[in-house]
């Protein structure tokens, strides 16, 4: 399956550019299902989900689009889920 994402669209471009969607789909669920059957349902959606943060991370440098280090994101989302937890914490509990 890895050599397919690196030969298809060097050999088949159009069509890969035009089933693009498709190709993904397919490929998506041929490992979701067994993956899904041995070792359950929410590892198999937890897989799915960080496989698409890295295929980002991989794809915007090269977009030139900078993209946080490691602690970029806590720190991007610690600055605006802290202030919100304890706006939320002040209202249930004052």
């Amino acid at each position: 399956m890895r050599l397919s994402i690196g030969c298809v669209p060097t050999i088949a471009g159009a069509f890969w550019r035009r089933h693009f969607g498709k190709i993904v789909a397919v490929r998506a669920l041929a490992f979701l299902l067994p993956f899904a059957a041995s070792h359950g349902y929410a590892s198999a959606i937890a897989s799915i989900r960080n496989t698409r943060n890295f295929m980002v991370h991989a794809i915007a440098p090269s977009r030139g689009v900078r993209m946080p280090g490691v602690f970029g994101y806590p720190g991007g989302s610690g600055a605006v889920l802290v202030p919100v937890f304890l706006a939320a914490t002040w209202l249930v509990f004052a």
